[in-house]
């Protein structure tokens, strides 16, 4: 049951993280603000991603369990974990290159062209 618990826990907090990410990007820009599109980011975004996080946390838990059920003992302390860590940061980043950085949105030349933040890692394509 606690293992449950802390992939639930890592769902939410990578969801808090993906969510202030999409939150964070068109405000660094100036890019896509105002009433409108931060009302939505925040009442609609926001939720679906928790809402995302949570369930692909817990289904990709619940995967790599009954995938290595009959796995030695090794094998199904470390599987589980680098599944959901990489299931979870896969989904940080589809979130913010989906929802944070949204090409062809008018900005006043803070960032570039395509929205991204000059915080983002450049390595990681957005």
């Amino acid at each position: 049951m606690a293992a449950w618990a802390l992939a639930g826990i890592h769902g939410a907090l990578a969801g808090f993280l993906a969510a202030y990410l999409v939150l964070l990007a068109p405000v660094s820009c100036h890019a896509g603000t105002g009433p409108g599109p931060d009302l939505l980011r925040l009442f609609v975004h926001t939720p679906a991603i928790l809402i995302a996080a949570v369930a692909t946390a817990l289904g990709t838990f619940a995967l790599a369990v009954r995938i290595t059920l009959s796995a030695p003992l090794a094998v199904r302390l470390t599987v589980p974990p680098l599944l959901l860590c990489t299931a979870l940061a896969l989904l940080v980043w589809a979130d913010f290159t989906w929802f944070g950085a949204v090409a062809g949105v008018p900005n006043p030349g803070l960032c570039p062209a395509d929205n991204v933040p000059p915080w983002w890692p450049h390595w990681i394509p957005a």
